[in-house]
């Protein structure tokens, strides 16, 4: 997986990779850590992506029945640099 965290002019945005796909997602609000959202994401996880990362560490998630505040982990203790 690629994550790649653009922070210019204007509203900041992540580009995911994952299996090969590349997804956008926009900047959501965190209690802490970065987290940013996408209503798109693949298939077989039936809804949008969220990755949130907190001190170096990240987990990816789809949201449950396209319900933006019920998710489900996909991938956890992603480790970032």
């Amino acid at each position: 997986m690629t994550y790649v965290d653009y922070r210019k002019n204007g509203p900041m945005f992540a580009v995911l990779k994952w299996n090969g796909v590349q997804y956008g997602l926009a900047e959501a609000v965190s209690a802490s850590g970065a987290r940013y959202a996408g209503l798109n994401g693949p298939a077989e996880a039936r809804g949008g992506l969220e990755w949130w990362e907190h001190q170096g560490e990240a987990t990816l998630s789809t949201f449950i029945g396209g319900d933006t505040t019920k998710t489900q982990a996909l991938l956890t203790g992603c480790k970032t640099n």
